[in-house]
């Protein structure tokens, strides 16, 4: 019964997303926006290749994906607190079953989403390795923003603090790991933009962060009453 509630919560997040405009814009913003840089790189290079509209997806991700996270499911849980609708959803599955099947639900849109950006900047090539990169990036992202969404009681204050995180994060992110002198680099360890560094391979260290914020939020889900 617990898996068929968190079905139905992973499901209903789901198509609240992708039912909206919003999906399309968001592939539609992928894609356009890796082809405008790709051809500014080819400019600078001279050459065009499937490896730099791969690199131009990867770039846009990482530094807007925070952001866009933000704008789609920052009230993705306190939304539902504000609402009432929680108490419903409490009669049908668990404070844990609300919290994963959020998160699954906001994965399985980004999945999508991805996925649709991808195929129409590479078409016929298309590389699984670089949609996980993507995907464990957004998944890193959506902890981050799911657990905003958990700790804050109204959306308009999650709103806020995730756009304040989307413009910070990417840019401490990258200053950690970029500058090894800084004293702020062991903060590298705790980004993904490390882990994208080291290769596909480690891309599964941002998955875990996601999966453990999740549970953290999961934590302080069943420690309140709705």
């Amino acid at each position: 019964a617990e898996v068929i509630g968190v079905w139905a919560i992973t499901k209903r997040e789901f198509w609240n997303l992708i039912k909206s405009v919003r999906a399309l814009i968001i592939i539609l913003l992928f894609s356009a926006g890796s082809i405008w840089v790709t051809n500014s790189l080819s400019k600078v290079s001279g050459q065009l290749d499937v490896k730099e509209y791969y690199a131009s997806l990867r770039l846009l991700v990482l530094i807007f994906g925070f952001l866009f996270a933000t704008i789609l499911s920052h009230s993705c849980f306190n939304g539902e607190v504000e609402t009432k609708t929680i108490r419903l959803l409490l009669t049908k599955v668990s404070k844990t079953g609300i919290v994963v099947g959020k998160m699954l639900g906001v994965s399985l849109f980004w999945m999508v989403c991805l996925t649709g950006s991808f195929i129409s900047v590479v078409g016929k090539v298309f590389r699984p390795t670089e949609l996980f990169i993507a995907f464990s990036t957004m998944a890193y992202f959506n902890s981050i923003v799911l657990l905003i969404s958990v700790v804050t009681t109204k959306s308009s204050r999650s709103n806020f603090i995730g756009l304040i995180f989307a413009l910070l994060l990417p840019g401490l992110g990258l200053y950690a790991t970029l500058t090894t002198t800084s004293p702020l680099h062991f903060l590298q360890y705790f980004f993904p933009y490390f882990y994208l560094l080291q290769g596909a391979g480690f891309m599964g260290v941002p998955t875990a962060f996601s999966v453990l914020l999740t549970w953290v939020a999961v934590l302080l889900v069943k420690g309140r009453d709705y």
